[in-house]
């Protein structure tokens, strides 16, 4: 259960049930959830309307009606892979807002609707059956994830102070006109799909108790814009890590990694680049990050 009563309103009342079965003589698992709750997402660049007291709305509405989510899950185990599945519908759950605009409203100033996703994923280790002996590596791990989401119904499209719907009203839509529109460059999609996955090879005992790995990580959406704030994927849009790692005597860590994104941008007839992206130009974000852990 979350919260309590704050500013004359009742925030309490989340919660949620589930469930694992296992058939006999399977190694299937499937679950069963529900969640009630308070839509969370921080939506940080959405500035907070006039007289909204003590900044609360800047991470909760308490406007909005909880979200409701029912969900399925799956694992399995196929050739020595393993194998998961979920799938959610969400009713009145958060949509994207249009960026750095104010709200209109003191309360209900989000966008809600009703909302499909799924994931698809897979986790496969060095060896037979699974991804194979390689004589490149002494060990190996691959993860795969498909992820999908589908707007099945906008409920609630405020508008923001400038008199614009907050949902998919010009955001970063330059090549359309936005409104209840679909399918411009930049603006929310009716569906979207996107692809990650992270392979990493490993090598035990390089040096006297040191063992290297090499993580390879990439992103990419393949069609469409998610209307999931922040979480989501925008067609073409997504990023790739290469570098390497070191395991000292189990006690030290240390990472090099450099981190570059996948951009996706046209020119306007101004001359202007306009980004896929949902919250700006990403072509100039590749940087180069360096960690070092010790554990006592």
């Amino acid at each position: 259960f979350y919260g309590h009563e704050k500013n004359g309103v009742d925030e309490s009342g989340d919660w949620g049930v589930g469930g694992k079965w296992r058939p006999a003589g399977t190694d299937d698992v499937l679950g069963f959830f529900y969640r009630e709750y308070t839509p969370k997402n921080s939506l940080a660049l959405a500035r907070n309307p006039v007289g909204l007291p003590d900044g609360r709305g800047f991470l909760i509405d308490p406007g909005l009606p909880r979200t409701k989510l029912y969900g399925f899950s799956l694992a399995k185990q196929v050739w020595g892979i393993s194998w998961g599945m979920d799938l959610t519908y969400r009713k009145d759950a958060n949509l994207s807002f249009r960026s750095f605009q104010r709200p209109a409203t003191v309360s209900g100033w989000l966008p809600y609707g009703d909302v499909y996703t799924a994931t698809f994923n897979m986790v496969a280790y060095d060896g037979k059956p699974g991804i194979g002996d390689s004589n490149l590596y002494d060990w190996a791990v691959l993860t795969a994830e498909l992820a999908y989401d589908a707007l099945d119904e906008v409920t609630h499209n405020p508008l923001t102070a400038a008199g614009t719907p907050a949902f998919n009203s010009r955001q970063n839509c330059s090549l359309g006109v936005g409104g209840t529109s679909r399918g411009y460059y930049g603006c929310v999609t009716g569906q979207s799909y996107g692809i990650s996955a992270k392979f990493e090879p490993k090598w035990f005992q390089v040096w006297q108790g040191v063992d290297l790995s090499m993580p390879l990580f990439y992103s990419l959406g393949l069609k469409g814009n998610s209307m999931v704030p922040a979480l989501g994927q925008n067609e073409g849009m997504g990023s790739f890590t290469f570098g390497v790692t070191a395991d000292v005597m189990n006690k030290y860590n240390f990472q090099l990694n450099y981190i570059g994104s996948n951009y996706k941008r046209k020119v306007l007839n101004t001359g202007t680049p306009q980004s896929n992206a949902a919250l700006g130009d990403y072509s100039d974000r590749g940087r180069i990050a360096f960690t070092a852990k010790a554990t006592w």
